[in-house]
């Protein structure tokens, strides 16, 4: 006979067998003594391997040893197999990176149990270089056959590593203005919007950001993968800018260095810089100056005129080295500076002459200029502040005529009316009104002004005005007998309007003729039907005109 090896044989240390032989009860010849049966047994003892509680935990990973970047999902398959000679019960698997779990509640031998986990790649896998997962296997303990040997525990690991991509520290740090390009002036504000991202596969500890030109500072303790932050920084345009002709404004950022996994190799800084430039305004190098007298007419010989003499820098950039001169007064003075929006004021005095009375004015000029300044836009071209102002005092006793001359049409044409002419004093205003002149309008309704140091001869030229001539013609019965004839003409043009002919009928007027007065004029042509009328073509003695109805405006012929 045979027999196959089985766990339980195992478990028990050896394979007892056993076997008996027994045949029918003989009987006795001794009827008092029980029969004889035939029988016997034998047993056979062979011992068994020890027993064996291997397990085998095989972790393998889909990227077959390929950089896994961050937020990269493995995917790893765990094969659990009993490699023992026995069964395995409750047989625990364990993976330590995801927390997953399951359990066999049987694993007979030579099977296999197959299980899939995912696990998603982090920052901190980065920081380490690779990706180390391990898993575990257990089951329950399995007596050894001989009580003194300690139990047997079908236990396993294993381990899987799959490289990561390398640290990636890139910082950016990107600067953008308000002013989109526009030119920025002087004392004008700039608005900054500064973002700071984490481009790489690492948080950044301790990042420092510093804007050049405002000198704000920003600490970011700590920026996650793909976090981004936003500042503001503000910045009033100075005269040093426009001098540069823009305005540039960088800013930086900078975390803590990041070990590398490789000890070998340096830590990574994760670090950006960028800079945004506005245009500015053109260099603007007005400079002002106002000469103001104390006295305005009618200064004598030898009369003391004061002058108020003051200098403002009205451009967007200091000037440097300005000189004021006011040659009548021998007035000379040097501003070493002069600042934007900064105004200087000087008084000198000059004493009236026997030429200026002879003149009728005293004329006073003062000038001002400075050292050139550097033109960005055009360096071979510098901007020169300079300035100068007249003041002019009339002196006593200056009389002129003030004519004023009517034309119309054209100048030394036909009179419009007779002329103005009036003496004044220099100084004076004078305010003289255009005569009416029916039918025609001037091109100046008043004339005025201020008397200077010489006579004044105006011309005020008159237009003629432009009425409507209307013809009407219509029958007796006051219906209409023909088109309406209509023109525009001006005063005094001529006008001569045949009427219309209409068969059967007679015009009271065949030719309308005559000169355009100053007004709108209309005049209505009767047609009578033909019969024993007499033609009179003596226009000069009136006959009459019968019953007629004449309205204001009307002309009857």
């Amino acid at each position: 006979t045979t027999y196959t090896v089985t766990s339980d044989d195992i478990k028990a240390g050896k394979v007892l067998n056993v076997v008996t032989a027994k045949g029918d009860p003989v009987p006795d010849p001794d009827p008092t003594v029980p029969p004889h049966t035939p029988e016997d047994d034998d047993d056979e003892e062979d011992p068994t391997d020890p027993i064996d509680t291997t397990l085998e935990v095989i972790k393998t990973s889909d990227k077959d040893g390929a950089e896994v970047a961050l937020n990269e999902v493995i995917t790893y398959t765990i094969t659990v197999t009993n490699k023992g000679n026995v069964p395995f019960t409750n047989v625990k698997v364990i993976d330590e990176m995801t927390g997953d779990e399951w359990l066999i509640a049987e694993l007979l031998v030579g099977k296999t149990e197959t299980f899939t986990a995912t696990y998603t790649v982090t920052s901190d896998d980065i920081l380490k270089g690779v990706v180390v997962n391990s898993v575990t296997g257990k089951g329950d303990p399995v007596p050894d056959p001989d009580p003194t040997v300690p139990p047997h525990i079908p236990e396993d690991d294993d381990e899987e590593e799959d490289p990561t991509e390398p640290i990636d520290t890139t910082l950016e740090v990107v600067k953008t203005s308000d002013k989109d390009g526009a030119e920025v002036a002087l004392n004008e504000v700039i608005t900054y919007t500064i973002t700071v991202t984490n481009k790489g596969n690492v948080p950044f500890n301790n990042v420092k950001v510093v804007d050049d030109l405002t000198g704000d500072e920003w600490l970011i303790e700590t920026l996650n993968v793909g976090e981004t932050k936003t500042f503001e920084a503000t910045y009033t345009v100075t005269s040093d800018d426009i001098l540069k002709g823009e305005v540039v404004n960088s800013v930086v950022g900078k975390g803590d260095p990041i070990p590398d996994p490789d000890p070998d190799q340096p830590p990574h800084i994760p670090e950006d810089d960028d800079e945004e430039k506005d245009p500015t305004e053109p260099v603007d190098g007005t400079i002002v100056i106002e000469k103001v007298a104390n006295k305005k007419n009618n200064v004598e010989l030898n009369e003391r005129i004061t002058y108020t003499i003051t200098v403002e820098n009205k451009g967007n950039v200091p000037m440097t080295n300005v000189k004021v001169d006011d040659e009548l007064t021998g007035m000379h003075e040097v501003i070493d500076v002069l600042n934007v929006g900064e105004m200087k004021t000087f008084e000198t005095e000059v004493f009236v002459t026997q030429a200026h009375v002879d003149a009728g004015r005293v004329l006073n000029v003062a000038t001002v200029k400075a050292d050139p300044i550097p033109n960005p836009d055009d360096p071979s071209n510098p901007i020169i502040p300079e300035a100068e102002d007249e003041e002019e005092v009339i002196t006593k006793n200056n009389e002129f005529r003030v004519t004023v001359r009517y034309w119309i049409e054209e100048v030394n044409g036909k009179k419009a009316a007779p002329n103005f002419s009036n003496k004044y004093h220099t100084g004076d205003t004078y305010h003289v009104t255009s005569p009416r002149v029916p039918g025609y309008t001037p091109d100046v309704q008043v004339v005025k002004g201020v008397v200077g140091n010489g006579d004044v001869v105006v011309d005020v030229i008159y237009t003629a005005d432009t009425y409507d001539l209307t013809i009407n013609y219509i029958y007796e019965n006051g219906e209409q007998a023909a088109p309406k004839h209509q023109e525009t003409l001006k005063i005094g043009d001529k006008y001569e309007v045949t009427s219309p002919s209409i068969s059967g009928y007679w015009p009271s007027t065949k030719v309308v003729k005559g000169k355009m007065p100053a007004r709108d004029l209309t005049i209505t042509v009767i047609y009578k039907q033909n019969g024993n009328y007499i033609t009179i073509d003596d226009y000069n003695n009136p006959l009459g005109l019968g019953n007629v109805n004449l309205n204001a405006g009307d002309c009857f012929e």
